[in-house]
């Protein structure tokens, strides 16, 4: 992160876009080529079904749709990927 905002206080808008849009512990950002953030997925919010070996927070259920279904379906609500 310090390397990404000190890249945003000099004025690159994808830096700057990245910065302020990150959210703990890891996003997947989608951003055009002008720095204008798409969409999102947040590890934690949207990924719900972890291997049993990974960290949950408490407030998370175990279960859900699997990462590939979570990540494929975002993709076509979000860029039409038929």
């Amino acid at each position: 992160m310090d390397d990404l905002e000190r890249l945003a206080n000099h004025h690159n808008p994808l830096a700057r876009t990245l910065s302020t849009r990150w959210e703990y512990p890891i996003d997947l950002m989608f951003v055009s080529a002008e720095g204008e953030l798409l969409s999102k997925l947040n590890s934690f919010k949207d990924f719900r079904n972890p291997h049993r070996d990974v960290g949950q927070p408490s407030h998370i259920p175990w279960g859900g749709a699997t990462h590939e279904e979570v990540f494929l379906k975002h993709l076509d609500l979000n860029f039409n990927s038929k």
